[in-house]
């Protein structure tokens, strides 16, 4: 038999057993010390969070930007002829609309994920000002130590190991919304709709809106279907499901090959789309050779 001490774990799994004074205090001293150094760790990770929403933010108003001058390029007279190309104007504004729009809305994604970050670590300083301030917690007017210690947890071990969201996919995108995405998205979603209406049935206008469109399924498939954007209910019934698709550790994205399909589909859809005279030209001729 060996004479080394039982360990504290060991010991504290057996019959009767309990924690002693020393052993309590050194694990309260323990816990305090690791939320010190984590509290300090949630600032960094907001003013990171907040800078990142700006740029993204920053970077959508750019190619917005971009479309509107090129807009006001594209329209103007031409000096020799002081007459305007217009068919070749609404493709070219077309053309750049599609860009913008698709650039801005994964802009648009990358930002919800930057906004969640920001809730997420104001939410754990929130709670842990809580547990130091001892200021209400659900409700409660005078919560004990052992309470706001047990909400800290549960957010810690929910927003930070889970890695969940604060917040739903509703609050997610009105929210982004109102930071300025509703009108830089709009705004090529307008030329978009225009060009389409005046250059129908133009096949290469056709084969633009069809990847404006397509792009916009491919954002909103992985915005429904990543477990990065789930709230506390989201998790809970993606357990409930047949595949789990969460990360098992945190902050590593689950590996899925849906999303590079889906652009792939895009593209081919977009490409049969915009050649099609051509296309049902070699089908027709493949057919009447097959005869």
């Amino acid at each position: 038999m060996s004479d080394m001490p039982e360990p504290i774990h060991a010991r504290a799994n057996t019959p009767n057993a309990t924690m002693t004074e020393k052993e309590q205090r050194e694990s309260y001293e323990s816990f305090e010390n690791w939320i010190e150094h984590f509290y300090g760790e949630c600032g960094r990770e907001v003013t990171l969070a907040y800078t990142t929403l700006n740029q993204m933010k920053n970077w959508a108003m750019v190619i917005v930007g971009a479309l509107l001058s090129a807009v006001v390029a594209l329209t103007k007279t031409d000096s020799l002829s002081g007459q305007s190309s217009q068919t070749t104007v609404n493709i070219a504004t077309l053309l750049v609309a599609v860009i913008a729009y698709v650039f801005t809305l994964r802009f648009f994604v990358r930002a919800i994920l930057c906004y969640i970050n920001l809730i997420r670590w104001n939410t754990l300083q929130s709670d842990i000002v809580a547990y130091e301030m001892m200021v209400p917690v659900d409700g409660v007017d005078n919560p004990g130590k052992d309470e706001r210690r047990q909400k800290l947890v549960e957010d810690i071990a929910e927003y930070y190991h889970r890695w969940t969201s604060p917040i739903d996919r509703k609050t997610q995108l009105i929210s982004n919304l109102k930071l300025g995405f509703a009108l830089v998205l709009t705004l090529p979603l307008f030329f978009i709709v225009i060009g389409i209406i005046h250059l129908w049935p133009n096949h290469l206008a056709i084969g633009l809106a069809t990847f404006a469109l397509g792009s916009s399924i491919v954002e909103v498939t992985e915005f429904k279907r990543s477990s990065f954007f789930d709230d506390r209910n989201a998790r809970q019934r993606r357990a409930r499901g047949k595949h789990q698709r969460h990360a098992r550790i945190f902050p590593i994205p689950t590996s899925r090959t849906e999303y590079l399909v889906l652009w792939m589909l895009t593209l081919l859809v977009s490409g049969i789309v915009t050649l099609w005279p051509q296309v049902k030209a070699l089908l027709n001729g493949l057919l009447s050779c097959g005869r």
